[in-house]
């Protein structure tokens, strides 16, 4: 499986550094570095089970979103867009409801809404392929726990949820799956995915299939339309990701900060006994 990271945080050989790791946590949350390495492991499973043939794109940023999407499968089979969570507990989806058990033995509304962030993912990216004139088959998002101590039940959900332990399974029923794009549409629907800056490569080589031509004119990058109805909900489904510093965060500065003088104390001293040496 090959795999298209275009992930803010990391660097040219695909690690995070300690100022991008704190920049993301900053961003996202503290629990942000956990979530990148359950979606590692995610990715590094499937890629034991599927072949070249698959596309992987991680985090990609669509024209005209400001949110990227955590993973996009694309394939002969078509494509799924996913999301992992390294959450613990026990969870329900049921309809458009995300719920979580509590220590009263009672579900309640639980937020982020992780089905319903999922669904609207898959929205964006239908949209996006749509504005390029490509009609997609549907594709149900797909949720992957991470944790196999984690449960969550699916009831009447729209997004389909595989358990820990279920993940090579799902991946190999994928690589079994009738096939539904050519690898010429494959090629296709992966530059499209890509981030604008990015999609004039071809990613599995210009010779293997023509570059995408998009119903647009010259110059022109299409963007992701969406309806009123579907940016209110974005806004309040999306709207965790996209929260400012908390007090949690002001402390992380604060100890930064006295990390940071603490280091500049030190050198400062070593610095000054080496001249008193000399």
């Amino acid at each position: 499986m090959r795999v298209l990271d275009f992930s803010t945080y990391r660097d040219s050989k695909g690690g995070i550094g300690l100022g991008a790791r704190l920049s993301g946590m900053l961003r996202n949350g503290f629990a942000w570095p956990a979530e990148i390495q359950m979606q590692d492991q995610i990715v590094t499973r499937f890629g034991k089970v599927l072949g070249d043939e698959f596309v992987m794109l991680r985090n990609t940023a669509l024209p005209g979103v400001e949110i990227p999407i955590p993973l996009v499968l694309v394939g002969p089979f078509g494509l799924r867009v996913m999301d992992t969570t390294g959450i613990r507990g026990t969870f329900r989806a049921k309809g458009d409801q995300w719920l979580v058990l509590d220590s009263s033995g009672s579900f309640k509304n639980s937020r982020p809404n992780l089905a319903a962030r999922l669904r609207i993912y898959g929205e964006m990216v239908r949209r996006c392929l749509s504005s390029r004139g490509m009609s997609m088959p549907e594709a149900e998002p797909v949720l992957l726990v991470a944790r196999p101590e984690t449960y969550i039940e699916n009831i009447k959900s729209p997004v389909r949820v595989v358990l820990a332990d279920g993940v090579e399974n799902f991946a190999t029923n994928l690589g079994q799956s009738r096939a539904l794009f050519p690898p010429q549409v494959v090629v296709e629907v992966v530059q499209a995915l890509q981030p604008a800056s990015t999609a004039a490569e071809t990613p599995m080589g210009a010779a293997e299939a023509p570059a995408v031509k998009p119903p647009v004119s010259p110059g022109e990058t299409p963007t992701v339309e969406l309806s009123a109805a579907v940016l209110v909900e974005e806004a309040q489904v999306l709207a965790p990701v996209r929260r400012g510093l908390t007090t949690r965060h002001w402390l992380l500065l604060g100890l930064m900060l006295i990390v940071d003088l603490c280091v500049l104390g030190i050198l400062a001293a070593l610095v000054v006994s080496t001249l008193l040496v000399r």
